[in-house]
């Protein structure tokens, strides 16, 4: 309901760099998976130009319960980097668990869940691409972009992913390669 103010712990990751857009809702039926640009703030969720992926997972379909599994993994991962002591993820990991009881999950066909807790996402994301695949448009969305010099063109490590995800496209007469930038009148 809009005005409520939601329990939550602060657990501090200090180990590794931690940057995660996640977010998980949990309804009646369903979950709420949002991934995308936006803090958790006020100008994340409220006042930002931000762009976000967000699936409804229903608690008794065996693929979403799979995609939910992945997430709770990852979560359980991101609470014991931060060492904290809070019991909001716990809670919401066990109510979780609750809701998905007894479904089989499967490994869903349309979406996979990556992320670099462990490994770094581009080499897991380029395996995903099946070798027979050529690739012909590539879309690097978002929607600001860190100043870089007017002389360097793309910042190197945005040129670096464009360039490796176009190695897949080498038998092809053109590539295209979109490039979302920031804007001053959204």
């Amino acid at each position: 309901q809009p005005g409520r103010r939601l329990p939550y712990d602060l657990l501090e990751v200090s180990q590794s760099t931690f940057h995660p857009k996640l977010a998980l809702l949990l309804f009646g039926t369903y979950a709420r998976l949002l991934i995308g640009s936006g803090n958790l703030t006020r100008g994340g969720y409220g006042e930002n130009s931000e762009m976000f992926f967000r699936r409804d997972l229903p608690y008794d379909d065996a693929a979403a319960v799979g995609l939910l599994n992945a997430v709770a993994e990852f979560l359980r991962e991101a609470g014991q980097r931060s060492g904290g002591s809070g019991s909001q993820l716990t809670l919401v990991l066990e109510e979780l668990g609750r809701r998905t009881r007894g479904v089989d999950a499967v490994d869903p066909t349309d979406i996979v869940f990556i992320h670099s807790m462990k490994r770094a996402i581009l080499p897991r994301f380029l395996s995903l691409i099946p070798e027979s695949w050529t690739v012909q448009r590539i879309s690097l969305m978002a929607p600001f972009h860190e100043q870089e010099d007017a002389q360097s063109g793309l910042p190197d490590e945005l040129f670096s992913v464009a360039m490796k995800m176009a190695e897949r496209a080498k038998s092809i007469a053109k590539l295209e390669v979109e490039i979302g930038v920031s804007w001053d009148d959204s």
